[in-house]
């Protein structure tokens, strides 16, 4: 990593972490600079802007969710390969330690900004559209993303969440239900 990426990066994981304890109000580009222990102007020179820095945030965490799907997808040995990968990576993601259920209420929070809704939008087209070419029906594949949806947000916001072990059921129970379908 040169010099620029691990300053960048040092500046996403405090952002983050202030997104995290404030909430994305109570969060200014001064304040990061605090955080990241860099003036204001070093801040600015990667992310010119509070939207940009929470735009990257954003577009990271999809990207990452969306490779672990593929890695997992290539070593899945299933019908539904995508699928299960996706339900895994969902319901794993908001559970795996509590610094990444404080990531997750991040893009929890940035999904409610305006500016970045529709990032998040475009993201989750993309995802339906390989859901849908897997699925057996259009229906069952909403009905697996929603699934997934509701799962992940019981994580990220601490209401009754599930066991990792529910969900690892939850998950085979979805995927074999797809199989007596297309049946």
């Amino acid at each position: 990593m040169s010099k620029g990426e691990v300053t960048k990066a040092n500046i996403l994981h405090h952002a983050v972490s202030l997104v995290s304890e404030r909430g994305l109000d109570g969060v200014s580009m001064d304040a990061v600079a605090e955080a990241s222990g860099m003036s204001k102007g070093a801040v600015t020179y990667h992310f010119p802007s509070k939207a940009a820095l929470m735009e990257q945030i954003c577009t990271a965490a999809m990207d990452a969710f969306e490779q672990r799907i593929d890695e997992m997808a290539e070593k899945e040995n299933s019908e539904y390969p995508w699928i299960q990968s996706f339900l895994e990576a969902s319901f794993d993601s908001a559970s795996q330690a509590p610094a990444n259920q404080g990531f997750n209420r991040v893009i929890a929070s940035l999904i409610q900004s305006d500016r970045l809704s529709h990032l998040v939008s475009e993201r989750y087209e993309t995802w339906q559209r390989k859901l849908d070419r897997e699925a057996p029906n259009p229906t069952l594949a909403r009905l697996v993303r929603h699934l997934s949806d509701g799962v992940w947000m019981a994580d990220a916001f601490d209401v009754a969440p599930m066991k990792p072990a529910q969900k690892r059921k939850l998950a085979r129970f979805v995927t074999q239900a797809l199989r007596e379908v297309e049946e």
